[in-house]
């Protein structure tokens, strides 16, 4: 693996990457929180209405992350922590979510 001052900045890096998914949830009202319910029975809107890149959409069914709710009850760090899901994964998760809310939120 990596010497210590590549270590010291991809955890750097991590830090600022969930700093920003932060703010732009915030900003687009999307809410990534732990109020979603823990029962995978309440989670009721597919992935695959995301329309995500075949990278990221794996990464998330390997992980057995199905439905959008779940996604988005997985802080970014825990988002990353998923082999093959890097940071541009999390930013095509974050603004595919943010589309989403965004078409449903005019349709209702």
């Amino acid at each position: 693996m990596g010497n210590k001052s590549e270590l010291e900045q991809i955890k750097k890096l991590s830090k600022i990457i969930g700093e920003i998914a932060d703010k732009l949830l915030h900003t687009y009202n999307v809410s990534i929180n732990n109020s979603c319910s823990n029962n995978l029975y309440e989670f009721k809107t597919p992935i695959e209405n995301l329309n995500l890149s075949t990278l990221c959409y794996n990464a998330l069914k390997c992980r057995e992350v199905n439905y959008i709710e779940h996604a988005m009850k997985l802080s970014p760090k825990e988002l990353l922590r998923i082999r093959g899901f890097g940071k541009a994964c999390l930013t095509e998760l974050i603004a595919k979510i943010v589309e989403f809310k965004q078409a449903t939120r005019t349709f209702t």
